[in-house]
C-alpha cells in the first residue's frame, strides 16, 4: 500500500521499493535516466555521489501529469533613465545624437 508524503523525506533510489510499490526500480531509473525531458529533474537530488528522490516532490510531479511545476515569474521593474546602467545611458545619448543628425 502506497502513503502520501506528510513530510519531506528524502529517499535512496535502491530503497524506493521499500518505501513504495510504484514504480519499479527500471522504471525508476529510466525516468532519471531520462529527467531533462520528462521533467523528472524536480524531484531528483544528487549528493555524495549517491542519487536520492525527493518524496513530496516526486507525488507533486506525479499529480501535475508527469511535469515539473513552473517557477513563477518574479515582474520586473521597467527601469528609468537615471536607473539604467552606464553603458545603457551612453547608448541611448548616442541614438539620440544621431537622430537629431539625421533631421537637421
Amino acid at each position: 500500500m502506497e502513503s502520501k508524503a506528510t513530510e519531506n523525506n528524502i529517499i535512496l533510489v535502491t530503497e524506493w521499493n521499500d518505501h513504495h510499490t510504484w514504480p519499479p526500480l527500471g522504471g525508476l531509473r529510466h525516468l532519471i535516466n531520462y529527467e531533462k525531458t520528462n521533467g523528472f529533474h524536480y524531484c531528483v537530488i544528487r549528493a555524495a555521489g549517491r542519487v536520492f528522490i525527493d518524496e513530496k516532490r516526486f507525488f507533486e510531479w506525479l499529480g501535475n501529469n508527469g511535469k515539473a511545476p513552473k517557477a513563477k515569474k518574479e515582474q520586473t521593474k521597467t527601469r528609468t533613465k537615471q536607473q539604467q546602467p552606464h553603458f545603457a545611458r551612453n547608448n541611448n545619448r548616442q541614438k539620440e545624437a544621431a537622430t537629431t543628425r539625421a533631421t537637421s
